[in-house]
């Protein structure tokens, strides 16, 4: 039986009120790259294809295992060693079947950063321990004047930040010193402070684990009200860049917010 077809008007009438029809067409002309389809990155795809936005290149090397479970979206039981990219891009496009995904497998690198950043925003979802890649993404992106937001979950909450040419480099947030005359195992080897993108480590994170993060023993706990904290927060952002609602704060200023410490307390 063949499968009904829908109009684009018809899939995301609902936006309309939220967003204005002409504000609907600016989305869908959209660009937006995205490094990293984990558990921030593959939420924020999955959210944006739902905005209508029908454009995007998504860089992600990495398959499901079973620890993703727990926050990643369109991860389960069966496709547990598959790529991750593939089943999230197969999973967006029954959602709207009309994007268009340019699909980066062997992640960001020097051969494909300058052609991943050309778009209208990009997006760093990277994992927190690759820095190479990440002053690989920021720095081809701030050359090229492009506008890269990243966020970090942490517990039950997220962090956002925002770079540009106007804004501190990524090198210089993250104390890198003359990232220009280091190979990229140096750079990779160096550890990102916890603070600078988990500011607000919650009271309810055992200090213990704070500093097994920052030492790179484990990685850092998230749970799915985070990364959803986190891709909803890109979202919003990427929605005030693209349509030009307003101007986003620049790093080294940052947006927070955890949903415990916003609700405890309530009856």
């Amino acid at each position: 039986m063949e499968k009904q077809k829908y109009t684009y008007d018809e899939i995301f009438q609902r936006n309309i009120g939220v967003l204005k029809k002409r504000q609907q067409e600016s989305l869908r002309n959209s660009m937006v790259s995205i490094a990293g389809l984990g558990g921030i990155g593959g939420i924020l795809f999955e959210r944006l294809v739902r905005l209508g936005i029908e454009n995007f290149k998504v860089a992600e090397p990495d398959s499901f295992e079973i620890s993703n479970l727990n926050r990643m979206v369109f991860s389960n039981l069966e496709n547990i060693r598959e790529q991750k990219v593939e089943v999230i891009v197969e999973e967006c496009k029954k959602i709207n079947s009309n994007i268009k995904v340019q699909v980066y497998k062997q992640g960001v690198n020097n051969e494909n950063v300058e052609e991943f950043t050309e778009a209208d925003i990009v997006i760093d979802a990277i994992e927190y321990n690759l820095t190479f890649p990440m002053y690989l993404l920021h720095e081809t992106a701030r050359n090229k004047k492009k506008t890269v937001l990243a966020a970090q979950a942490l517990g039950f909450g997220a962090s956002l930040y925002v770079f540009n040419d106007k804004s501190i480099s990524f090198a210089d947030y993250i104390g890198l010193k003359n990232p220009e005359h280091m190979t990229a195992i140096e750079i990779n080897n160096f550890k990102i402070p916890m603070l600078k993108f988990c500011p607000k480590i919650p009271k309810y994170v055992p200090k213990i684990t704070a500093l097994n993060v920052a030492l790179r023993k484990n990685y850092i706990p998230s749970c799915s009200l985070g990364v959803m904290a986190a891709a909803s927060l890109l979202e919003m952002a990427i929605i005030l860049h693209i349509l030009k609602l307003d101007k986003l704060p620049l790093t080294p200023d940052y947006m927070f917010i955890d949903f415990y410490e916003l609700l405890k307390g309530q009856k």
